[in-house]
């Protein structure tokens, strides 16, 4: 029963993949979605072939099927991590790129010529013990060293993409690497899990892992649009613009804001998406839905609040804080200087019509 229900999975996890590989044909043709098709050819192809491996009945069939996910799994790591370093802005030096490509091919045909050489599989054989007849393989020195890069690259990754979050204001971004986290986390995980044999015996969860990895991914793709230019303009256009923007939807819970809205009101980083207005002056704000003035923090806002519609329906709100105290503070300044002026020219025209009094008595007498 158990093995019919892996098998089941093991069918989801190749069209999970499959999927992906045809969710990426809309995308923007950037290096980085590049990247991402690459490892999810690699997973999928990983993925076809264990289950071929699960599905053989001799050793001949099983090594055909080992030899087929090799394919595959030989490249992903580095596809992977190739995407992540691009995704968060850190450039690996070209000779390492060649370097770690030249290893994988190095698994890939120490794999493939497995019966002429011991330096990936000492030693093969087919048990029919465990969940199912599998096969068993002896691990030599590459298998050790390529297991041993594949969890500093996961762990790597994971490194990377917690630190782009941290370092990041902005929120779409810092969601993204939340999920990019999550899908080399979450493999990373299952792997030692079944290093430290808490799976079941004869199955390998590596392939299911990199399935839930681009799972998690297809989740980024479809609902952050990561690899959408436009989108992902229109998010920067709004992150760095010098008023601050609160958007809403439209029961008022809290979406999203750009840098300078976080800067201005610290207590909007305290919000996570979806989460209810609480402080009266930025609800009233959308309540009245009218152009106002706010004080708040010492400032003066002229607020615009515009309806976000898709179609007929309105799924929200954005308030524009055009901030106004220098403005306000120039203004006052310049009606007292004129004021100021006034009374100077008042007590001059006074003067002057001293004078002018004192001259014709002069010229009378």
């Amino acid at each position: 029963m158990m093995y019919r229900v892996l098998l089941i999975l093991q069918f989801i996890a190749i069209l999970i993949c499959l999927f992906c590989i045809v969710l990426l044909q809309f995308q923007k043709n950037t290096r980085q979605s590049r990247m991402m098709l690459f490892t999810i050819i690699c997973g999928f192809i990983q993925n076809f072939g264990y289950l071929m491996e699960m599905m053989s009945k001799n050793l001949g069939e099983a090594m055909i099927a080992v030899q087929v996910e090799y394919v595959g799994s030989s490249f992903v790591a580095f596809f992977m991590t190739n995407f992540v370093c691009g995704y968060c802005k850190k450039k690996l030096k070209l000779s390492f790129v060649f370097s770690w490509f030249a290893f994988c091919c190095l698994i890939f045909f120490s794999v493939i010529s497995y019966k002429i050489n011991p330096f990936y599989y000492t030693s093969t054989a087919f048990v029919n013990t465990g969940l199912f007849p599998h096969v068993v393989l002896g691990k030599g020195l590459l298998y050790m060293l390529n297991a041993l890069s594949i969890y500093v690259s996961m762990i790597a990754n994971c490194v990377l993409t917690f630190r782009a979050y941290r370092s990041s204001d902005n929120i779409r971004y810092r969601n993204n690497c939340r999920l990019i986290f999550v899908s080399s986390f979450l493999p990373l995980m299952i792997h030692m899990l079944g290093v430290l044999g808490k799976w079941w015996d004869g199955y390998d969860p590596a392939p299911l892992g990199v399935s839930i990895s681009i799972t998690v991914f297809a989740y980024a793709i479809v609902k952050q649009r990561i690899f959408d230019v436009v989108e992902v303009a229109h998010q920067n256009i709004l992150m760095n613009l010098k008023d601050a923007i609160i958007i809403v939807d439209s029961v008022y819970s809290f979406m999203d804001a750009n840098n300078k809205a976080m800067e201005l009101f610290p207590v909007l980083k305290e919000y996570s998406k979806g989460e209810k207005l609480k402080e009266e002056s930025f609800l009233n704000v959308f309540l009245n839905q009218e152009n106002s003035q706010l004080e708040m923090n010492g400032c003066t806002f002229n607020v615009h609040v515009n309806e976000v519609r898709n179609n007929d329906y309105v799924e929200g709100y954005a308030a524009i804080f055009f901030d106004i105290t220098e403005s306000i503070r120039q203004y006052q300044e310049m009606s007292r200087l004129k004021e100021e002026a006034e009374k100077a020219n008042e007590a001059k025209s006074g003067v002057c019509q001293v004078s002018c009094r004192i001259l014709y008595k002069i010229f009378q007498c």
